[in-house]
């Protein structure tokens, strides 16, 4: 399995540690609601900003909500069915050497209620 080390950045916001790194080679089935919802915040954060008069990517935007979709179906789901869309995910928004990804307080908003009930603690 090769992973994406984009995962291996921290999630902030306003300075605070909403998702701590994570390690490559540790990731299984388990941490997809946690790379789930990192994908929304960063997709929430960027694209609102910028959405106006433009039309979001459908090739990012569909697989990232359809596994949000399925994790809230508690559909069992299997890491190695997503590696595609998180790799291709990390690349198409240049998250390769980030350390540190900083999202918006209105993205934080937007997933809350979706982490909380995918056992996802906010920092």
């Amino acid at each position: 399995m090769n992973l994406s080390r984009w995962i291996e950045a921290m999630v902030t916001c306003n300075g605070r540690v909403l998702r701590p790194a994570l390690r490559v080679d540790l990731v299984s089935d388990s941490d997809l609601p946690d790379l789930c919802i990192r994908m929304n915040l960063i997709l929430d954060s960027i694209e609102y900003e910028r959405c106006e008069g433009r039309l979001i990517n459908l090739d990012i935007f569909d697989p990232v909500t359809s596994l949000l979709d399925e994790l809230r179906s508690d559909r069992e789901v299997q890491l190695k069915d997503w590696i595609e869309t998180i790799n291709t995910f990390g690349e198409y928004y240049q998250l390769e050497s980030m350390n540190v990804i900083e999202v918006t307080p209105r993205a934080v908003a937007n997933i809350e209620k979706d982490a909380e009930r995918l056992d996802i603690f906010l920092g």
